[in-house]
């Protein structure tokens, strides 16, 4: 039991703690990288490689936009006189 709340604390940890948009991206890309191997428009071989590649731009691109949006809150913040903190 305690294996199972361990794990269940990690998964919490690494979804909600981190970025849950990363999870959620990562699952995604995921989720379609199964099925295009299912329906055999990727070959087996060149799988693995593929959809590593394709999470790490899906996660590189989520930080991305973050930080833009964080960026563009600041900015219009500081337009409007608003405190930043």
């Amino acid at each position: 039991m305690n294996l199972l709340k361990d794990f269940l604390g990690l998964l919490y940890d690494l979804v909600i703690g981190d970025c849950w948009q990363i999870a959620a991206g990562s699952a995604v890309v995921l989720g379609l990288g199964i099925a295009l191997l299912k329906a055999g428009a990727v070959p087996a071989a060149f799988f693995s490689s593929a959809l590593g590649s394709a999470i790490m731009i899906a996660a590189a691109l989520i930080i991305y936009l973050e930080a833009r949006i964080n960026y563009a809150r600041l900015v219009r913040r500081a337009e409007t006189g608003k405190d930043a903190g």
